[in-house]
């Protein structure tokens, strides 16, 4: 009997080959710069609108706190059809600063600082309240949330609020500060920084000077507003000036461009930033509304 052995070819079994392991790992690594990339782009754009929504967000409660002060420059509670119990300076800046401690005519300086200014108001007794704790609610504090008086008063009586605005270099890093004449517990209140970050502030003063309570002339520097002579209608210098455009330039904290941008300047100068941090000015006008025609008790 003839055996008949039949052989069923088994299938090779092999590696890659080098040609095949190289592409493989140049496409692993195409794949890997490409998500790589991607992580770092979207990093880059987080922190980037992070730190552009810090500084919008920072800069509008500053402004905003300017804004409700310099409204109320001058406001004084009317004690007849013409008159109110304010006296004094409702607004004023320096160009270098004020002499401390603060006099009654809030002389400035004349050695070189940066420009301040302060607002000054009476507080509206008529909606003020005296608490069982001696402190004023918070209609009648100052912008550092303090007693525009003394704690030993008997009762409610009309005091004058006055807010300094100015900036303070500490560590390097310039800031924005308020201080303000309330005291707590008999003690003075410090200055509170506001906004920090700050590269510069501008102020624009709109003056009246020919008695038509609008702005017929623009200064920059307080020193002109200093020398304006009596207006047209009778207004010393700083009871001239009906309105203040505020510009403050400012940068973030952390350099989040990849290149130094360019912006523009509270001068509307186009510049170049000096790092690659985010630049950026915050601008707003503000009527002085007490400096216009007078509010009337009775129409």
């Amino acid at each position: 009997m003839t055996t008949i052995l039949l052989t069923i070819p088994t299938k090779k079994h092999r590696g890659f080959s080098l040609i095949e392991l190289m592409i493989s790992l140049a496409i692993g690594l195409v794949l890997m710069v490409f998500v790589t990339s991607l992580f770092f782009s979207s990093h880059f754009s987080a922190r980037l609108n992070d730190d552009n929504a810090r500084i919008q967000e920072d800069g509008y409660i500053a402004m905003n706190m300017i804004g409700r002060n310099l409204m109320q420059a001058g406001y004084g509670n009317m004690r007849t059809t013409t008159a109110t119990d304010f006296s004094g300076i409702g607004f004023k800046a320096c160009q270098r600063g004020f002499k401390l401690p603060l006099t009654d005519d809030f002389q400035c300086n004349t050695t070189a600082k940066q420009p301040e200014f302060i607002v000054s108001y009476m507080v509206n007794t008529e909606i003020d309240r005296w608490n069982s704790s001696n402190y004023w609610d918070q209609t009648s504090v100052d912008c550092n949330g303090a007693l525009p008086g003394y704690t030993d008063l008997p009762e409610p009586t009309s005091v004058a609020v006055i807010n300094r605005y100015f900036t303070k270099t500490v560590h390097g890093e310039t800031s924005l500060f308020c201080e303000g004449n309330g005291k707590i517990v008999n003690a003075q209140e410090p200055a509170q920084s506001m906004l920090s970050n700050v590269d510069k502030m501008i102020l624009t003063y709109g003056v009246d000077t020919k008695g038509v309570y609008s702005p017929s002339t623009f200064f920059s520097n307080a020193d002109d507003v200093e020398a304006l002579p009596i207006s047209g209608s009778n207004k010393t210098n700083w009871d001239q000036v009906i309105s203040v455009k505020v510009c403050i330039a400012l940068h973030s904290d952390n350099e989040v461009t990849s290149t130094p941008q360019s912006y523009r300047d509270c001068d509307n100068t186009t510049r170049i930033a000096p790092n690659k941090k985010l630049h950026t000015t915050l601008t707003r006008t503000f009527a002085l509304r007490n400096h216009v025609q007078p509010t009337l008790l009775d129409q």
